[in-house]
Formats: C-alpha cells, sequence, structure tokens
C-alpha cells in the first residue's frame, strides 16, 4: 500500500478508502491481528493506520490513543493530532 510521505495533504489525496477495506477486510476474523507497517521514521503513517485500525477494532479515540502509546510511545506521541483527527474523520465514513 504505497503512500508517498504522511503529510496531511498527501494522506487526504490518496486512495484512503480502499487502502483502509484492504486492512479492515485483513483484521475482521482475527481477535488479535498481527500486521507489519513500515515507513521511514515508524511515526506517521504508521500512526495513522495503526490508529485507524484499532477503531475498526472498537477502540475508541482515547482507547485506541492508548493502544497506540502501548504499542510504541514515540508513535503515539508524534503521530499529530491532526493526523487522529483525519482518520476518525475517514473511520466515521465507514462507520455510519
Amino acid at each position: 500500500m504505497p503512500i508517498d510521505g504522511g503529510n496531511l495533504e498527501v494522506l487526504r489525496q490518496s486512495d484512503i478508502s480502499s487502502l483502509i477495506i484492504k486492512l479492515a477486510d485483513a483484521i475482521k476474523d482475527t481477535e488479535t491481528p498481527r500486521l507489519y507497517f513500515h515507513c521511514s521514521a515508524g511515526i506517521h503513517r504508521t500512526g495513522f493506520f495503526v490508529y485507524i485500525l484499532l477503531r475498526f477494532k472498537g477502540h475508541s479515540s482515547a482507547e485506541a490513543q492508548v493502544q497506540l502509546a502501548q504499542l510504541r510511545q514515540v508513535t503515539a506521541d508524534q503521530v499529530g493530532s491532526e493526523r487522529l483527527e483525519l482518520a476518525d474523520q475517514i473511520v466515521s465514513e465507514f462507520v455510519s
């Protein structure tokens, strides 16, 4: 799922919906899914998509942020509130 960078403009312009559908399908039948994410620093894109997946697994925004911090503190600290807000907007499109 190549995405050229983790800045907001790239995330907004990418075909995130098809990527989210693929990710959601990958975890839907697994209680504790294990996925491997790789980006240059493991912060912006990784935090963005892991947060989305946590939300799809039923975590509230607060719970997903706590879980993200448990998985990797530096990612949780530096993913950025603006990416989490965009992620929440995307999740709401699928949940509604």
